[in-house]
């Protein structure tokens, strides 16, 4: 047997560290010269700034006296054309209108801009500026007066053409310029790699060892004296080892719900401390019921361990410096999911407690559909809304679907390795279509993309799985299956979820809940309305934007606000958007926003070695090997493009940080 992670295989990953480490400094460093910034904790100080969200200006709505294409191209058919903004939060907070255009068919362009305040549609102040515009950016004074809305009259000669590619309030004017950046962080990342490279240099001749895996021994001998205090309790407690299993899945149930029902309470940072306190009594309860007597050290000094363990400290230290709403997670994640895992690593089949998670899942997505079937009713007709499900936002019950169809995978996977036959694999199928169609009502892109992801990689590995056993029938039935079942299942959820609630009595609506207006749309239609009904989706009405923020539903605006407030030490509160304080939308801009902007080196390494571990791991015909693959990998899919990144709250998350700990220990992912 060889260890897969070499000491070669680590070299690797040094060297990705550090340039890393060396694209994080010039890019600091970047943003402190843009800005001439002298504060670590404000790098790119540049005041504050309001995005105009281009929904604003980018419609398909004609106009009386000029019309907007799709595309986002303005046409003056009349010469004249009028936009009216609305501003959330107005005082006296900018001193700059910025408007960049492009494609204009002119030399310039007339605006006459109207600063207003308005309340209950009367104006109560108005001031008027004229300006030519020109293509790129125009920076236009704003009057020293607070206002509410922005109404902008456009003029010009019939036919007159142009493309407005931003819009902006701004405190300070743009210092951003794009061929300056890469210049200088050209510069600094050659001046980083020169320095750092002579130092790694001279620290190899000197032949300097810190030992630092003593560190990780010291710790899992504090794991050890506790597991072993609470074995001693344990073996005298008449649990055999069914019960324990059940008791481990009980409380892996208990878990999802409480997430669900601090989800549709609204309580997550309200009463964060409380919720932590029972996330973290489940996550022991679940150790100390897999505690077995063979405890010992485990292998921990690899990749995966140390870029984990670096981040949580890193999360500790910046929590001494800046209080936040999120504290004391480092040390939940170092002292109590440190020693889940330690007990894990160590118990006799690790496989098992990978086998309760499973179950666990599937016992909670048999609660959630009866629960939607029951008690959640999908509303018709033009007053139709996005399917939420178990939440009150469908974009969140999209989330934990997308997990449930993950761990559906492995479960599949998993009967194939062991020969199963397609009867004994059908509940599988039919949950994963089940899933499959909840999702599609939820009509949230980013689960459904990671889904066809997530299947892609499955199939392309079951092909080559059943190619090598000589067993190619199998997933060709299983295909074949889902296939015919879909239609079916589709029809009959869609019909229970739209009946059976009201014939019942016992539909549940949520407090402050709000359903999120569509037209109606259906899964199953004539081959010739079939494009028709997929354009009406709200998928294919994102997919069929014409600018980048239409697609991505304006996260492109989350990202540049959290990139111009970063900093080295953290911050206690998410950066304000159009009057309130929004989520990133990005878990590597979630955790450099909200612990510094270095915390995204280790979390970045993390998750990178998550992947390749797991993919590892899972090639071993250990029962549910692929599980942590699947589960972390769709985790951190979505994490990319959703708020996955809240400690303990909704399932991906969960999912990410308990199934990583499968690939912890490297005498797992050796080679057999």
């Amino acid at each position: 047997m060889i260890l897969r992670d070499n000491y070669k295989t680590k070299k690797y990953d040094y060297i990705f560290a550090w340039l890393l480490i060396g694209f994080i400094f010039s890019f600091s460093v970047c943003l402190v010269i843009l800005s001439e910034s002298r504060s670590i904790t404000n790098l790119y100080d540049v005041g504050k700034v309001y995005e105009i969200q281009d929904n604003i200006y980018r419609t398909a709505i004609v106009r009386d006296k000029g019309h907007q294409e799709s595309s986002g191209k303005v046409v003056l058919d009349q010469g004249f054309y009028e936009y009216g903004i609305g501003i959330e939060k107005s005082k006296n907070l900018y001193n700059y209108f910025c408007v960049q255009l492009r494609d204009l068919s002119t030399e310039s362009i007339e605006w006459i801009i109207d600063f207003r305040k308005q309340k209950d549609g009367k104006i109560k102040q108005s001031n008027n500026v004229s300006y030519s515009l020109h293509d790129g950016m125009n920076i236009i004074s704003v009057p020293q007066k607070s206002f509410n809305v922005i109404a902008i009259e456009v003029y010009g000669d019939n036919g007159s053409s142009f493309y407005i590619e931003k819009m902006q309030l701004r405190e300070t004017k743009p210092v951003f310029e794009g061929n300056r950046a890469l210049e200088i962080m050209f510069v600094s990342y050659l001046i980083y790699l020169f320095i750092s490279g002579i130092f790694i240099l001279v620290w190899h001749k000197i032949g300097i060892t810190f030992h630092l895996y003593r560190w990780i021994e010291v710790l899992q001998k504090i794991y050890f004296l506790i597991a072993k205090l609470f074995w001693k309790i344990m073996k005298r407690l008449p649990l055999n080892q069914r019960r324990r299993n059940c008791l481990i899945i009980f409380s892996f149930v208990i878990m999802f719900l409480y997430n669900v029902w601090v989800e549709i309470s609204q309580t997550y940072y309200t009463d964060f401390n409380s919720h932590l306190l029972i996330y973290l009594f489940l996550a022991w309860v679940i150790a100390i019921l897999s505690i077995e007597s063979t405890l010992k050290k485990v292998k921990w000094n690899n990749s995966l361990v140390w870029s984990w363990l670096f981040l949580w400290i890193m999360a500790c230290i910046s929590d001494a410096f800046i209080s936040k709403y999120f504290r004391f997670i480092g040390y939940a994640m170092v002292f109590v999911i440190g020693f889940f895992v330690y007990v894990w690593n160590n118990m006799e089949k690790p496989e098992i407690l990978t086998r309760n998670f499973v179950r666990a899942i599937h016992v909670f997505f048999i609660l959630i559909t009866l629960f939607c079937l029951l008690c959640r009713p999908e509303i018709t007709g033009e007053s139709a809304m996005r399917y939420a499900g178990i939440s009150k936002n469908p974009s969140i019950f999209a989330l934990y679907l997308g997990i449930i169809f993950s761990v559906t995978l492995g479960e599949i996977e998993n009967s194939i390795k062991k020969g199963k036959e397609i009867k004994k694999i059908l509940p599988y199928i039919l949950e994963g279509c089940i899933v499959l169609v909840f999702c599609w009502k939820t009509q949230s892109v980013c689960p459904l993309l990671s889904i066809a992801g997530i299947s892609f990689v499955w199939f392309v590995r079951m092909i080559n799985y059943t190619k090598q056993k000589n067993c190619r029938k199998i997933l060709m039935s299983i295909i074949i299956c889902a296939v015919v079942l879909v239609i079916p299942v589709y029809l009959s959820l869609d019909w229970g979820v739209k009946h059976i609630p009201q014939s019942l009595g016992t539909s549940v609506n949520f407090e402050g809940e709000q359903p999120i207006a569509r037209r109606q749309f259906g899964m199953v239609a004539y081959a010739s309305d079939l494009k028709q009904k997929f354009d009406e989706s709200r998928i294919g009405q994102k997919l069929g934007k014409a600018s980048l923020s239409g697609i991505l539903s304006g996260r492109d605006y989350y990202y540049r606000t959290y990139l111009r407030d970063m900093n080295l030490l953290g911050h206690k509160e998410n950066p304000q958007m159009w009057g309130k304080r929004r989520l990133p939308h990005n878990a590597v801009l979630g955790i450099a926003h909200r612990y510094g902007i270095f915390t995204s080196v280790p979390y970045i390494l993390m998750l990178v070695m998550v992947i390749i571990r797991t993919f590892r791991y899972s090639k071993k015909e250990t029962p549910y090997a692929s599980v942590p693959f699947y589960v972390c990998l769709i985790s951190i899919v979505m994490s990319m493009a959703d708020n996955v990144e809240q400690p303990f709250v909704w399932l991906p998350w969960i999912g990410l940080y308990l199934m990583m700990g499968a690939v912890f220990d490297d005498e797992l992912c050796m080679e057999e």
